[in-house]
């Protein structure tokens, strides 16, 4: 032995460089510290892998949904579509109002479903609804629901399966276990394509409302117009029956045309009753023909009901959700193998350590 360390005092102040065979030998006879550590850290590592959390995730491929998925929704927005009619930039044509015809489009729809998908504020009233993942909730000791949401926000996502197509996502859910991944993913897609049917069903009865309100302006316009020609027509004939009383005309007059501003050649008795009929019309489209096509929408448009309770999917599954074979973490493979061979270097070091210690002694 003290042979071997004079060899190590040489070989460890020789130019600064060290004997590699020497540490070799070294090493071999220090063999048990090196395979101590090494079986220590094995164990560190299965002890590790039995009691860590383990984490599974579940997957889902979606695309738009298909014109059959949305035909009842589609349909009840087709309805509307004759009160939402415009003229085309050029005025060449008429065409639909862009938003609703957005409103029923599959692929605009499917981008509603992925942006909700994605948002905290639906991953937040998820976690207070539903009843699995209240209790993971409960379970997950954070205390804090911020701290909560940091962690477990992440584990939920939709992420492109080609990030230059965009026509296909990824929908992942994260749990504590295969099967409440699963069934987490799968409440997950139903929650949202639930809220995001009543937002879609909310935004025509708002887009219908706009319009009605717009129609009820456009009508009450006309009708005051109506109004005032009524009146203006009264009173032009009001002083024609004053002109035709104070001239003697109180039959019409033959084979005579009048091009006056006040005709008073149908005679007072003929004008007397025209203004009377005047006082007593009810209805002003007679006046103003326009007038009746607006009471014609609007008791179109207020006689179409909205099925507010219809749900409708918003997406369509390329593969249906399914749970891995392996957990995500830990990887106790490698965590093992990783453990093992940290033990070896860090059972080698010790040995070269302690050889340099009794060096020195």
């Amino acid at each position: 032995m003290e042979k071997d360390n004079n060899n190590l005092r040489l070989a460890a102040n020789s130019n600064g460089e060290i004997d590699i065979d020497l540490l070799v030998r070294i090493v071999k006879k220090s063999k048990l510290t090196v395979l101590s550590f090494s079986g220590l850290f094995f164990i560190l590592s299965m002890l590790y892998v039995a009691t860590a959390q383990e984490y599974w995730t579940s997957e889902a491929i979606v695309s738009k949904p298909l014109p059959q998925e949305i035909f009842e929704f589609r349909n009840q927005v087709n309805k509307f579509k004759s009160f939402f009619v415009k003229d085309s930039a050029d005025e060449t044509e008429k065409v639909v109002d862009d938003e609703l015809g957005e409103l029923s489009d599959g692929g605009e729809i499917f981008k509603k479903f992925i942006v909700l998908f994605n948002s905290n504020s639906i991953k937040k009233s998820f976690f207070e609804s539903n009843e699995m993942a209240i209790s993971i909730k409960d379970k997950a000791g954070l205390g804090n629901d911020a701290i909560f949401n940091e962690v477990w926000f992440k584990r939920i996502s939709a992420t492109p399966v080609n990030k230059k197509d965009k026509s296909s996502y990824v929908l992942r859910f994260q749990s504590t276990s295969q099967e409440s991944s699963l069934k987490l993913l799968e409440d997950y897609i139903s929650y949202v394509n639930s809220k995001l049917s009543l937002r879609l069903v909310n935004s025509l009865n708002a887009l219908i409302a706009t319009k009605e309100v717009e129609l009820e302006a456009a009508m009450n316009i006309v009708s005051a117009q109506a109004k005032k020609k009524l009146e203006m027509k009264i009173d032009e004939a009001s002083l024609a029956l004053k002109i035709a009383t104070t001239v003697g005309i109180s039959q019409p007059l033959k084979n005579y045309t009048s091009k006056e501003d006040f005709n008073v050649s149908q005679g007072s008795k003929s004008i007397e009753a025209q203004i009377q009929a005047l006082r007593e019309l009810k209805n002003l489209s007679v006046v103003e023909p326009e007038l009746a096509t607006y009471s014609a929408k609007l008791s179109e448009i207020r006689s179409i009901k909205i099925e507010r309770d219809n749900q409708f999917y918003t997406y369509f599954y390329l593969e249906a959700p399914k749970y891995e074979l392996s957990p995500d973490s830990p990887k106790s493979l490698l965590i093992i193998f990783g453990g093992t061979i940290l033990g070896l270097f860090v059972g080698f070091i010790a040995s070269i350590f302690l050889a340099f210690r009794r060096n020195e002694k």
